[in-house]
């Protein structure tokens, strides 16, 4: 087992320029991209997921494992057996009582990165009370660290808000997703979606996803946007002003002792 920080992961995969992500909802054995997923230089899936029987339809390569921190070997197919990743990466939320014990025996010895999940700044996205499911966070980082010129996206429903299925595809269990604000997380990921300038390819219900959770332009809002950014760039710089005159004059160090 061996443990590898956010720096290493990025130097694992330096020379990424396209990436393909496979979400699990059942959507995705509608197609038959096995091909187009494996040409990626990277090929990315999540949690529960394996190919076996699927080739055709999501490709066999897989290069990073997105997994939630409950997986374990009760639960979940071995990835050493069910995808052979070269990297898993969980990204945990702060709790007291966690344990990952079982989550590492599941993992082996294959390289991993456990991290606090990241936070996901200058995306829209409305009030949460809950975490992003892990599909989410795993785009924004991967289109954060490296130069990806290519994107293709299949398997991504939000639990069956957009036509393709609330169900994994490697099983019938109804995909709730009462853990997540499925409503706002819709959003920030067309958001993420959008800020991708690259080259982008997306199954029929991910494109669905997408333009639905899209929020139309506001002109009002953009203007009055504008507005406080010029005041409050105005209040800053005299901020600073007045800071540095108490300084000259010794007030602020005076009233600091």
């Amino acid at each position: 087992m061996e443990k590898i920080d956010i720096f290493d992961f990025r130097d694992m995969f330096s020379h990424v320029r396209s990436a393909a992500f496979v979400g699990n909802s059942s959507s995705i054995t509608s197609w038959n991209n096995g091909r187009t997923i494996d040409s990626h230089d990277m090929v990315v899936r999540f949690n529960r997921a394996y190919t076996k029987g699927f080739e055709e339809n999501i490709g066999s390569k897989t290069d990073v494992l997105f997994s939630n921190d409950i997986n374990c070997i009760e639960r979940s197919p071995l990835p050493s057996e069910a995808l052979q990743p070269k990297c898993i990466v969980v990204f945990v939320q702060p709790k007291r009582d966690l344990d990952l014990g079982k989550l590492k025996e599941w993992i082996g010895d294959i390289p991993y990165v456990i991290s606090l999940a990241p936070d996901i700044f200058g995306i829209t996205s409305g009030i949460r009370t809950r975490w992003f499911t892990t599909g989410t966070y795993a785009l924004y980082t991967i289109l954060r660290l490296f130069p990806l010129e290519k994107l293709f996206l299949t398997g991504f429903t939000m639990f069956g808000e957009v036509p393709g299925g609330n169900l994994d595809y490697f099983d019938n269990n109804k995909r709730v997703g009462i853990f997540h604000d499925l409503d706002q997380e819709a959003i920030a990921f067309a958001d993420i979606v959008h800020q991708f300038s690259g080259e982008l390819q997306m199954t029929p219900e991910v494109e669905s996803l997408v333009h639905k959770s899209t929020l139309p332009p506001n002109k009002n809002n953009s203007l009055r946007n504008r507005f406080y950014q010029a005041l409050s760039l105005k209040l800053l710089k005299n901020g600073f002003k007045y800071r540095r005159k108490a300084e000259q004059d010794g007030w602020l160090y005076h009233n600091q002792k």
